[in-house]
């Protein structure tokens, strides 16, 4: 997954990448309330950010914090 952030002029104030090489697919993004963001999506596979990974396409949540640091992250097999 791709993220951009951007202050109120449209100007990029970073960009992360999380996930993996392989196939990502992000399908929600939130602010929370200390200034940082979560995002769900599919991954398939371990390369790069996750530490996790049940096989195939497994979904995933990714918390970062203000700076777009991760937090916390975790991957859940899908059925």
């Amino acid at each position: 997954m791709w993220v951009i952030k951007i202050n109120s002029d449209g100007t990029m104030l970073w960009q992360k990448f999380y996930g993996n090489i392989f196939s990502d697919e992000a399908y929600s993004i939130a602010p929370t309330t200390d200034g940082g963001f979560i995002t769900a999506g599919t991954t398939m596979g371990i390369d790069g950010d996750l530490n996790e990974y049940n096989g195939l396409t497994d979904y995933m949540v990714v918390k970062a914090d203000v700076n777009g640091n991760v937090q916390w992250q975790k991957a859940i097999m899908s059925l």
